[in-house]
């Protein structure tokens, strides 16, 4: 559970959002602009059929500024270079799609490092809650003074009020070098292919 004090709140004056409309041929579209301190961090496209969306490449010490020093937890405030894109599309049966591509320039933790980070699914609604296809990621992952590999993969999924579920279809490890701490010994070129299924809970 959070802890008790945090701040939740968002300090959003150093935001300026622009916004435009225009109709052509009887075709509605609207554009907003996120700036923040002056540079670009959001566009937003609009019809009545679609939305799209663009996350201009940012570090999370920027949006520190606003979010606070304590919301933004402190293990991931090395990420370097975040953007992304998504669209989402309303469906005639009063449902909707949305497809979301993420990337991440670079990250460093104690223990894990990671660069070139891809990742891009498609979300629906269902029944039984939200369901997750045509998940791919990919990136150069490494363990400090252990070894990296190229990381890539391919997934679906389900997410609940109550579970989530995620099918591997296929995690892959290659060009994996691994060298001991006197850099006498080690491993190259070496690879890992599996596949699998992962269940748990949502965090509270």
């Amino acid at each position: 559970s959070p802890k008790s004090g945090t701040n939740y709140r968002l300090d959003i004056a150093p935001l300026r959002v622009r916004m435009t409309a225009n109709s052509t041929a009887g075709k509605i579209e609207g554009q907003a602009k996120v700036l923040l301190k002056g540079r670009p961090l959001a566009q937003l496209t609009a019809t009545p059929k679609h939305l799209w969306m663009r996350l201009e490449p940012i570090s999370l010490t920027e949006l520190r500024q606003l979010t606070g020093p304590s919301l933004i937890p402190e293990n991931i405030r090395s990420l370097q270079g975040l953007s992304g894109a998504g669209q989402f599309f309303p469906q005639a049966d009063g449902h909707w799609r949305a497809q979301a591509e993420l990337a991440l320039a670079e990250f460093k933790a104690e223990h894990l490092a990671a660069t070139g980070l891809k990742v891009s699914a498609w979300f629906s609604p269902r029944p039984a809650g939200l369901e997750l296809s045509d998940l791919r990621f990919s990136g150069l992952v490494a363990l400090p003074d252990t070894g990296h590999g190229q990381l890539s993969g391919t997934a679906s999924g389900l997410l609940t009020d109550k579970t989530f579920s995620l099918d591997l279809k296929a995690l892959n490890l290659d060009s994996v070098e691994i060298f001991s701490g006197d850099g006498l010994k080690g491993l190259t070129g070496g690879q890992l292919h599996t596949q699998g299924t992962l269940t748990g809970y949502p965090a509270e």
